[in-house]
């Protein structure tokens, strides 16, 4: 194509090479006619010699004349103009034949983006679909954990994550949507088959509404939104899984957070990665912290009766693409930015505040993430109000563009009047990361150790409970994003 459209030079010169076989073809037809027109004469008349050499130039004379004639009515007037015009019919011709669906009553479709979207031609409709599969080996060990005091080993395969997403937009480009759907891994218990005893969660593969929204943007900075979404507090929590550094959240990330946290509400948006103003910022009216996808009843049937949360994120430098993962993969500058959340959840005369300060960096090959959370907890009916902390320091280092190291340090810091037992609990992970194409295509391992163990089971991050007593894990995943 590209040939073919080398400043017109090539199209040129084949619209010149028709325009040389019609002269030829005009000229062999009038010499054609001319000769039938001499094999049609009497021929007592030329065989009696009374046609003169004369006459017989003046035929020839004008059948000279005929041919000229044609050859300029057949010979065209190409100016610079009309060749532009034919190589620009061209161009537009060979886009709508580039994409994958081609031209379907106005919709296009082709892969864009790293993602497959079908899009209207006037904007107003797109619609991408994906997959999102994270599959996972870990082993746990934990010392002093059985009963009679030996070490305990847990070891397994598991599909962490297997989600169906929508995206797009609708009716206008300021109306835009996201749909996921994750299977659940543990809806309901069997007996063991072939002759074993207990039980084991089946998990079934039932599909799970895990996010379902829409936001309308009604000026250039402010947008709302309504729906079921993940809720952005505390930054390593806030990335998506399919972006993190580590195979799973921290110990603090877990504890605190819940991990991956999703609620139901309203949220009002200031800011837009697409504009990259220096500031991103919402705050948000719910049902409560971790609500999901639940009916309108309070406490019990809901672990709150309401929630308020809200976060403002503060661009120093960079684009806000780089601040969508925890890695330095792909940056092509420096990226600094603060930011901050809490949310606030009521139950009847029980509140409890999360909030998070945090700071992420990056430069060349280096993504820092650092950060202090907590969580307040105040307790019904005069019980002791506790506070619990949360510290945070990871760093990923990409050594080329397919491998990256990474280590991180977290410590949870709980409320002495909250347990009877430890209060300080530690980890150190290390690992690498190599992506085959980027994030849609990688493998992740990483090691942990916690000296004191974890305070209760964050099976999630593949930690079982073990206060007070070492415990290292092993994980090794595989993701694929369609």
């Amino acid at each position: 194509m590209t040939g073919l459209l080398d400043g017109g030079g090539l199209l040129k010169e084949r619209v010149m090479r028709v325009v040389k076989n019609w002269q030829r073809a005009a000229l062999g037809l009038a010499i054609w006619s001319g000769s039938v027109a001499l094999a049609a004469e009497p021929a007592s008349t030329v065989g009696a010699g009374q046609s003169s050499q004369q006459d017989l130039q003046k035929q020839i004379d004008a059948l000279q004349a005929q041919v000229n004639e044609l050859r300029a009515k057949q010979t065209p007037n190409y100016t610079q103009k009309d060749i532009d015009a034919a190589v620009a019919s061209v161009l537009q011709d060979a886009d709508k034949r580039s994409t994958l669906l081609g031209d379907a009553s106005g919709f296009y479709g082709g892969y864009t983006d790293g993602k497959f979207t079908i899009r209207s031609a006037d904007g107003n409709y797109s619609l991408s679909p994906g997959v999102w599969f994270q599959y996972r080996y870990a082993t746990t060990w934990r010392d002093n954990a059985k009963s009679q005091g030996g070490s305990d080993t847990q070891s397994g395969f598991e599909a962490r994550r297997l989600k169906f997403t929508l995206e797009g937009n609708v009716i206008t480009p300021k109306l835009t949507y996201g749909f996921v759907w994750a299977t659940n891994r543990s809806d309901t218990s069997s007996n063991v088959g072939g002759g074993g005893t207990g039980t084991f969660s089946t998990g079934g593969g039932n599909l799970v509404l895990e996010e379902g929204w829409l936001r309308y943007q009604f000026a250039d900075d402010w947008g709302i939104q309504a729906g079921t979404y993940k809720e952005l507090i505390y930054a390593e929590t806030a990335t998506s899984s399919k972006r993190k550094l580590a195979v799973e959240n921290s110990l603090v990330g877990e504890y605190l957070f819940g991990g991956d946290i999703y609620t139901q509400g309203v949220i009002l948006h200031y800011g837009t990665e697409a504009s990259n103003g220096p500031i991103l910022a919402q705050i948000a009216f719910s049902d409560g912290y971790s609500s999901r996808n639940t009916d309108f009843r309070d406490p019990s049937t809901n672990a709150f009766d309401f929630g308020v949360h809200g976060r403002v994120n503060y661009k120093v430098t960079g684009d806000w693409k780089q601040y969508g993962d925890a890695s330095a993969l792909g940056n092509k500058k420096d990226l600094l930015v603060i930011g901050g959340g809490f949310d606030w959840s009521q139950n009847g005369d029980s509140d409890v505040v999360r909030w998070s300060v945090d700071t992420q960096y990056e430069n060349g090959s280096l993504a820092v993430l650092a950060a202090v959370t907590g969580r307040y907890t105040r307790t019904a009916g005069g019980g002791d109000d506790l506070n619990d902390f949360g510290f945070l320091v990871q760093a990923g280092y990409l050594v080329s563009s397919q491998w990256e190291v990474f280590g991180r340090w977290s410590m949870l810091e709980l409320d002495d009047k909250g347990t009877t037992g430890d209060t300080e609990f530690c980890e150190l992970t290390a690992g690498v990361n190599y992506y085959f194409k980027g994030h849609a295509a990688k493998i992740q391992l990483d090691i942990g150790w916690l000296p004191n163990g974890s305070p209760s089971n964050l099976t999630s991050a593949n930690i079982l409970s073990n206060s007070g007593e070492d415990e290292v894990y092993i994980r090794a995943q595989f993701q694929l994003l369609l």
